[in-house]
């Protein structure tokens, strides 16, 4: 009787590890992956965000830069002015530096070397870039702060959608379907353990009936 009620408890062990393989574990894969899928969007939501920031600080930079050579262009205009002047007047331009009680006196002179400084710190600044044209290099700034413009409201506009879906719909849904899943999982968990419970007490009962059954007998063959 003892070595039936081991292979029965086999048996019944082997089912269970059985079920649960198919009821519980693929279940519980299948929610683990669909959390993965979860991470991926709110992943690709911070990459759309880091994306957002990267074009924010490069639509800045792109501004200061034309600020800047706006800024250089407009204080060397009135020195280009005098300069077209002098030029009109005598055909050339002398470098001489003037005397002292003759600077002021001139417009061209005095003008000339009032900014000479803030001309040499506008050389230095652009001393990389001193064969590119600056007219040529402000359109191209313009152009690149445009489609950097159209570009950023694009990618937040995506985040925004994607943020609210994420929030409102995503998240929400799957933690409500999850939980569902979850609740069955248990309840399919306990059934299974009950049902075990039940046939592994059956067959202990069995065997002590049998054994019990067994003793009576040989006693009353006495």
């Amino acid at each position: 009787y003892l070595s039936s009620a081991y292979d029965e408890l086999s048996i019944i062990s082997d089912s269970l590890v059985t079920n649960f393989n198919n009821n519980i574990v693929d279940q519980l894969s299948d929610m683990v992956h669909m959390a993965g899928s979860v991470r991926e969007l709110i992943r690709f939501q911070r990459l759309k965000f880091l994306q957002k920031e990267m074009i924010r600080k490069s639509l800045k930079s792109k501004k200061n830069q034309l600020n800047k050579l706006q800024k250089e262009k407009s204080d060397l205009s009135p020195v280009d002015e005098l300069i077209d002047q002098e030029m009109a007047k005598s055909h050339q331009i002398s470098f001489q530096k003037p005397e002292p009680e003759q600077v002021g006196k001139q417009s061209y002179s005095g003008m000339f070397f009032k900014g000479f400084n803030k001309i040499a710190t506008i050389v230095k600044d652009s001393v990389v870039a001193q064969d590119v044209d600056p007219d040529l290099l402000m359109e191209s700034l313009k152009k690149e702060i445009k489609e950097l413009e159209e570009i950023l409201l694009v990618t937040e506009n995506d985040l925004a959608v994607i943020s609210k879906e994420i929030k409102e719909n995503q998240l929400v849904r799957f933690a409500a379907i999850r939980e569902e899943e979850m609740s069955s999982i248990m309840k399919n968990y306990a059934k299974l353990l009950k049902e075990f419970a039940e046939k592994n007490l059956k067959i202990w009962k069995d065997l002590k009936k049998n054994q019990e059954s067994e003793a009576y007998a040989k006693k009353a063959s006495n």
